[in-house]
C-alpha cells in the first residue's frame, strides 16, 4: 500500500491549538465538553429555588419508576426471582401528590395542542440534553426550550405548593410568544 493512501485514511484532526507559547484543548474537544444547559441556567441564576427544588423530586421520582428498567450485570450469587424494592415512602408520596398529577396535566394540554411539555423537561434535567440541539431538532426558535423547561417546573413547584400562582401568571405574561409557538 502506498503512503497516499495510508494518509488518506488516517483522520487529520488537529492535536493542540497553539496561542502563542500556550496549548490548549482543540475546538472539537471543546464542543464535546459542553455543560448541560440546566446546569448553565442554575449557573446564570435562570432557575429559581422553588424551580431547582422540583426538578431534584422530579428527577428523584422519575430515576425511581425507571429503576427497573435500566440495565444491570447479572448477579450470579441471587438465583431466586424477586420483585423490585418499593419506592420509599418520600418518593411515593411525592409520585403520588405531586409527580403524577404534573404529568398528567401537561400530557393532556400537549394532547390539546400545547407544547411537549414533560418530553421537553424530561430530557433537559434528568438526560441533561443542550436546549439549542433541542430547538434545533424541533425547529423551534432559540430559547423557546428554556422557556418550556422552568415553565413546567415552575408549575410543578405550584401544584406543590412552593410558590405562588402569581409567579406562574407573571412567568406565562413574560414568556408568551415562547410558549404559544412551539404548539
Amino acid at each position: 500500500m502506498t503512503r497516499s493512501k495510508r494518509r488518506r485514511r488516517t483522520p487529520s484532526l488537529p492535536m493542540a491549538v497553539s496561542t502563542g507559547s500556550e496549548v490548549g484543548p482543540t475546538p472539537q474537544t471543546k464542543a464535546k465538553h459542553v455543560k448541560p444547559s440546566f446546569a448553565r441556567w442554575c449557573d446564570q441564576g435562570a432557575v429559581t429555588g422553588v424551580m431547582l427544588q422540583a426538578a431534584t423530586e422530579i428527577e428523584d421520582v422519575f430515576l425511581a419508576k425507571t429503576a427497573g428498567l435500566r440495565i444491570r450485570s447479572p448477579s450470579l450469587v441471587r438465583i431466586s426471582g424477586g420483585s423490585a424494592p418499593p419506592l420509599a415512602e418520600r418518593l411515593a408520596i411525592a409520585n403520588r401528590d405531586r409527580y403524577l398529577p404534573w404529568a398528567a396535566a401537561l400530557s393532556q394540554r400537549f394532547k390539546r395542542g400545547g407544547p411537549p411539555a414533560l418530553e421537553t423537561t424530561v430530557a433537559i434535567v434528568i438526560d441533561q440534553a443542550i436546549a439549542s440541539d433541542f430547538d434545533a431538532r424541533r425547529r423551534w426558535r432559540k430559547g423557546t426550550t428554556k422557556a418550556i423547561a422552568r415553565r413546567a417546573l415552575l408549575e410543578y413547584a405550584v401544584m406543590a405548593g412552593w410558590a405562588p400562582r402569581s409567579d406562574l401568571v407573571a412567568f406565562d405574561a413574560e414568556h408568551t410568544g415562547y410558549l404559544r409557538r412551539a404548539a
